[in-house]
């Protein structure tokens, strides 16, 4: 099943950051956005195995 991430760019601290998410517990933040779908694909496998 397809899960929703939506990410937004803080201007002021220069970094993309999960502002929304249907993934319980996903928090990440990166300099650039393929940084953070980077972190994103290795963080939410963990996370969806842990909720199970």
């Amino acid at each position: 099943m397809p899960q929703i991430v939506i990410v937004a760019y803080d201007a002021d601290a220069s970094r993309w950051y999960v502002a929304e998410s249907d993934i319980p517990g996903l928090a990440a933040e990166a300099e650039t956005l393929d940084v953070l779908r980077a972190k994103i694909d290795a963080i939410v496998p963990d996370l969806i195995e842990a909720v199970g």
